[in-house]
């Protein structure tokens, strides 16, 4: 069985603190802990085979510090770093839910072409790292616009945003020639912080 497993990284400075802290920030005391927390509840219920991460500190950092609970080594690709542009403008809008089911946009632009770059980045990050691993429980630690990017690439749709928290789980398997969706944004393991 394949397992997709995505995280976005703990808390980080530049969250907090704003431009000031510098867009590649490192974690917080908090972040530490969220990525602490997420290795010691990956280490009891999950059997995680491989780790990739961006090379963005806060990413790279949160995946090293679960890598420690798990005992394996992290994998570095560049093209799993955060977009460099606010993506949610270039999403589709629409006027309704029903307008959504039609997937023609009323409002926005249909996929800018900032985000149609990224999107091909991910995908070719996605290609790689999928062809490698046929199976086993891939854990990918990265950013909130690059998780859901993985996601919407995977379910083949804009027309949705999900809300995630500093190192929640969303799990994806394969399965009968299809994509499941195991659960989206899973925190159990941040309830005490």
């Amino acid at each position: 069985m394949l397992r997709l497993l995505l995280t976005r990284h703990g808390e980080s400075a530049w969250q907090v603190l704003g431009d000031k802290a510098g867009f590649d920030s490192e974690l917080t005391e908090l972040g530490q802990r969220q990525a602490d927390h997420l290795g010691r509840w990956l280490k009891r219920n999950i059997v995680v085979d491989y780790i990739y991460a961006s090379p963005l500190q806060r990413a790279h950092e949160t995946a090293q510090l679960v890598a420690t609970h798990l005992g394996l080594p992290v994998e570095v690709r560049e093209d799993l770093k955060e977009a460099w542009f606010w993506i949610a403008p270039e999403l589709p809008g629409f006027l309704t839910p029903l307008a959504a089911l039609d997937s023609v946009p009323t409002t926005g632009r249909r996929r800018g072409d900032n985000y149609r770059m990224f999107q091909s980045q991910i995908i070719r990050a996605l290609q790689d790292i999928l062809s490698r691993h046929p199976d086993g429980t891939i854990l990918i630690v990265a950013h909130g616009g690059t998780v859901e990017t993985v996601i919407r690439i995977l379910l083949g749709s804009d027309t949705f945003t999900v809300n995630m928290g500093n190192t929640t789980l969303h799990s994806l398997t394969w399965n009968s020639g299809r994509w499941h969706i195991e659960y989206i944004d899973r925190w159990e393991h941040l309830e005490d912080l």
